[in-house]
């Protein structure tokens, strides 16, 4: 029994202590790289419409009263908006 609890603890110290790979670049980190060279940036504002927050992406807002709550590019904007909505 004592030498399963040391294999295991041996396996839980191996495991630790071996560094994380580091992290493979998506479709989404291209996407941003690319939009950031070109200055393609864009603005998320919101706006109340019938008691809720309405979010959308724009370079000016619609309505005098719409506040900026994010500045990116447009990709961020938009999975800004995304999480925001869910």
């Amino acid at each position: 029994m004592t030498i399963i609890i040391i294999i295991a603890v041996v396996i839980f110290l191996w495991w630790s202590l071996v560094p994380a790979k580091p992290r493979q670049r998506n479709l989404n980190d291209f996407i941003n790289e690319s939009q950031e060279k070109s200055k393609n940036y864009s603005n998320v504002y919101r706006t109340k419409m019938v008691g809720q927050d309405v979010y959308y992406s724009d370079n000016a807002p619609r309505e005098i009263n719409d506040v900026k709550v994010y500045t990116g590019t447009e990709n961020n904007c938009d999975n800004y908006i995304y999480l925001k909505n869910n």
